[in-house]
C-alpha cells in the first residue's frame, strides 16, 4: 500500500534520485502546494547540512558541488556514517525536534540510504513517504564521485512499476521543453495520491 498523509505525525517526505534529477525542485514545488490542502506547516531539511557545516568549518568549503567539493562531501559523510551508520540522520532530526512548532510534512531532497529510512521508519513520531525522482537526461557525475556509495545507495526504478523498490512514489523529471509542465503535473499527481484522505 501507497504511504499518505497522517495528521497525527511529522510526514517525512524523504526524496532520492541521482545529482541533478531534480529533487530539490520537487521539494521546492511541495513546499509552495502543500499549504493549499491544509498542511500548513511544511519544512525542508537536508541530511547533509551537517556535512556541509563542518566542510565549510573545518576546510573552507566554498559551498560549490564541483569534483572536489562533491568528494569533500562524500568522505565526511562516510567517515561518519562508518562510526554511527545513523549519525546524520539523528542530526538532522535533532534539528528539526529543536523547533518550538514541529511540522506537519518534513521534506528532505537528499535521502541517499535505506538506513536513513528504516531509522525514520522506526520512530513514532514519523509517518514516512518515500519519493524517487528520476531524471534519464540530467548531467552524470564523473570520475570518484560518481562512483561513490552514495550515489548508488539506491536503486534507480526502471520503467514506471514501483513493485519490488522501496519507493511509495515516482516522479519522472525528463527534461524536454515542456518539461516542466510535466513536472509539475507529477508533483501534483503526488500530493493527490498523498492527501486523499484528508
Amino acid at each position: 500500500m501507497t504511504a499518505k498523509i497522517n495528521n497525527g505525525k511529522i510526514n517525512c517526505i524523504l526524496i532520492s534520485g541521482k545529482a541533478h534529477s531534480g529533487k530539490d525542485t520537487v521539494a521546492d514545488l511541495l513546499a509552495l502546494y502543500l499549504p493549499e490542502f491544509g498542511l500548513d506547516s511544511v519544512q525542508t531539511s537536508h541530511l547533509a547540512v551537517g556535512i556541509k557545516s563542518m566542510a565549510t568549518t573545518f576546510c573552507g568549503w566554498d559551498g560549490v558541488k564541483d569534483a572536489k567539493g562533491r568528494k569533500l562531501l562524500q568522505d565526511f559523510g562516510e567517515a561518519f556514517r562508518s562510526y554511527d551508520v545513523d549519525v546524520w540522520t539523528k542530526h538532522m532530526l535533532t534539528q528539526v525536534e529543536s523547533r518550538v512548532f514541529l511540522p506537519n510534512v518534513l521534506l528532505v531532497p537528499d535521502w541517499r540510504y535505506e538506513a536513513e529510512r528504516d531509522f525514520i521508519m522506526g520512530l513514532p513520531l514519523y509517518n514516512v513517504i518515500s519519493v524517487r525522482v528520476e531524471n534519464s537526461s540530467s548531467p552524470t557525475l564523473e570520475g570518484d564521485a560518481a562512483t561513490h556509495i552514495s550515489e548508488h545507495g539506491l536503486r534507480p526504478v526502471v520503467g514506471s512499476d514501483l513493485s519490488g523498490y522501496i519507493y511509495d512514489y515516482l516522479i519522472v523529471n525528463d527534461s524536454r521543453d515542456d518539461s516542466f509542465d510535466t513536472l509539475l503535473e507529477s508533483v501534483f499527481n503526488l500530493i493527490d495520491g498523498l492527501v486523499v484522505d484528508l
